[in-house]
């Protein structure tokens, strides 16, 4: 069973947990972390040339032929974008009005750097918020609240932000980048899990693009750059709803 088989069935028993089947309760509870190793990073920066997308699509199909070095029960080197994962985050970008972040990218003056950070919480609803430096020391963001939930449909925009973020903003974000060199960070750290968040993250940065994808971390670079994008919307978020 491969990583889309897990979360399948993984979603599928939280959701029958929750209805009350304690034999499958047990089960779900057993299975609520699965690990693996990664002796090397799954290939990180993509030439822009080889990240473009098809018409309709959201994620680079380059994404589903790099193989990780992880390893479930019954798979081994699954891709690091498999199908399920693919049309999960892609359904909540399209329902955001998110393109490809290379097209945003190729739309732009060259050189800018493109951030994107989308949110899926099981039961929360999911955010989206993407910056890009225009020019030197500017930054653009557009932030989306969806009015679903990240583990199920998406529903509707329900609250957009647009606007230049100011100075100490753009200073705070670019030394973060600087001082957590999310860059050489792996893709994947295979970690599954049933209900939890995935925190993914898009960078294009020169001519390359960048993906990466973590399930409830409580450290590393991905979670500091997207804390630090969500504070940048000014959305109120309780404590436990982060995730």
């Amino acid at each position: 069973m491969g990583k889309a088989g897990f979360q399948f069935v993984a979603r599928r028993l939280s959701s029958d947990a929750m209805k009350g089947n304690r034999f499958l309760a047990s089960l779900a509870a057993a299975l609520v972390h699965v690990g693996c190793t990664q002796a090397d990073a799954a290939e990180s920066g993509i030439p822009l040339a080889d990240a473009r997308t098809a018409p309709g699509e959201v994620f680079p199909a380059r994404l589903s032929e790099i193989r990780t070095d992880c390893s479930f029960p019954a798979v081994q080197n699954p891709p690091l974008l498999d199908e399920f994962s693919r049309e999960w985050y892609s359904r909540h970008l399209v329902a955001a009005g998110e393109p490809s972040l290379v097209s945003i990218a190729e739309a732009a003056p060259v050189g800018g750097m493109h951030l994107r950070f989308t949110w899926l919480r099981s039961f929360h609803p999911p955010v989206v918020v993407r910056v890009s430096a225009m020019s030197p020391g500017e930054m653009e963001m557009t932030a989306k609240l969806l009015s679903g939930a990240g583990g199920y449909e998406p529903g509707k925009i329900a609250q957009q932000v647009d606007r230049t973020l100011d100075p100490a903003e753009t200073r705070q974000l670019q030394a973060l980048l600087e001082s957590s060199q999310l860059l050489e960070e792996p893709a994947e750290t295979c970690e599954l899990g049933l209900d939890g968040a995935q925190w993914i993250v898009e960078v294009v940065e020169g001519d390359s693009y960048y993906f990466f994808d973590r399930w409830t971390p409580d450290e590393g670079a991905v979670r500091e750059l997207g804390l630090l994008m969500l504070g940048l919307t000014g959305w109120p978020t309780k404590s436990d709803e982060i995730y």
